[in-house]
């Protein structure tokens, strides 16, 4: 009967020769690991292939045949292969409980930390006397840790209680977190270095979480962390990610109505609005009386928040109004803006200022009722 390994890092258990029947005991094998090249690709920062390759060599006299399983810590859709043959073998409840028990010896932490999480792949490697072989674990793994950055409960940024229906939601950092077991591979032969290599999703960036000695640069236009383990030290491997969060938030069209505030004249205004982060508001507006006057305005507003409906936003914002005035010369002037808003409805006042405008066009006043969408 073939000797018993385990591993995620694949570990091993040897049969002693005098035992008969289905006897296993924890003990080294004449196998050894002279490195491992462990290698990460995370396409999204919330599924990531694995790639562990481990060199093992075969120093004894005879050939050495070895019963394991590979244990993934939410690891799914595992391979493994010696010398490009499918390595996969299924192991028997008393094998499994066994390989189990072996790597709860080695690093206790493990199976009670991850508990269900931790999944066992089996796998049967052979290596002829003072040869070498080539043992392939691939996979995919999903994160143990996700937290989202999101905003509060009872309050709703201005942005989004303007525009409910097309508003982006605003999102803060969030961070993910992989562990990878590593500590199984102290009960094979040897003493190797493990090189271990994470190439970071697109758009996000290495997190905080991950301690050790990494070193981060740019390789082919991505993200790459490295680090070296001794398998002496090998643990249980965590690294991290931190995906930014909403940096530009859509808004919506507005449009609203109402009369300036001194000459009765009517006022119209149709826009549309973003915001970025989401206490400021950009916008940019048509207004008309239509009476031969059109004004183009860009505002910049600092807005607060809506709170549970009932408290509205205030909005304090400043623009560059450019009139345009029929058979007259345009005005370039400079607008405060005044905005309440509650949830879709909002009451805006702008005042505008105009150096070049004559008597009561110098300075001009509105009160609007917005709706937005």
């Amino acid at each position: 009967m073939a000797p018993l390994a385990r591993a995620n890092a694949p570990a091993p258990f040897v049969r002693l020769p005098d035992r008969l029947g289905g006897a296993f005991v924890v003990a080294p094998t004449s196998l050894v690991v002279e490195h491992e090249e462990l290698s990460f690709r995370c396409d999204t920062a919330f599924t990531c292939s694995f790639e562990a390759v481990y060199h093992v060599v075969n120093p004894g006299e005879a050939r050495e045949e070895v019963l394991g399983a590979f244990y993934g810590i939410a690891s799914t859709g595992v391979t493994i292969r010696a010398d490009d043959h499918d390595a996969r073998r299924e192991l028997t409840a008393e094998q499994r409980a066994v390989c189990d028990a072996a790597v709860s010896a080695i690093e206790p932490k493990v199976v009670a930390s991850y508990g269900t999480a931790l999944r066992s792949t089996g796998f049967t490697l052979g290596v002829d006397a003072h040869a070498r072989a080539v043992l392939v674990f691939q996979g995919a793994m999903q994160p143990l840790l996700e937290m989202y950055g999101m905003g509060h409960e009872f309050a709703f940024d201005a942005i989004v209680a303007r525009h409910p229906w097309l508003s982006t939601s605003p999102h803060d950092d969030s961070s993910v977190e992989y562990a990878y077991a590593l500590s199984p591979i102290r009960s094979w032969g040897g003493s190797p270095s493990i090189d271990v290599s994470v190439r970071v999703a697109k758009g996000a960036r290495w997190g905080p979480l991950a301690g050790g000695a990494w070193t981060v640069a740019l390789e082919g236009g991505a993200t790459v962390a490295r680090t070296t383990i001794a398998a002496r030290d090998a643990s249980v491997l965590r690294f991290g990610m931190v995906v930014p969060g909403t940096a530009v938030l859509n808004g919506g069209p507005f449009v609203a109505a109402g009369g300036r505030v001194g000459p009765a004249e009517l006022r119209t205004r149709l826009g549309y609005e973003i915001a970025g982060p989401t206490a400021v508001i950009y916008s940019g507006a048509v207004e008309t009386s239509f009476h031969g006057r059109t004004t183009l305005v860009p505002v910049v507003e600092l807005a607060t928040p809506d709170i549970i409906i009932i408290i509205p936003s205030l909005g304090l914002g400043a623009g560059v109004p450019v009139q345009l005035r029929s058979g007259e010369a345009t005005l370039v002037g400079a607008r405060v803006q005044l905005t309440v808003s509650f949830p879709v409805v909002s009451l805006v006042i702008p005042f505008d200022w105009f150096p070049g405008g004559a008597g009561s066009e110098q300075a001009q006043v509105a009160l609007l009722a917005q709706a937005s969408f």
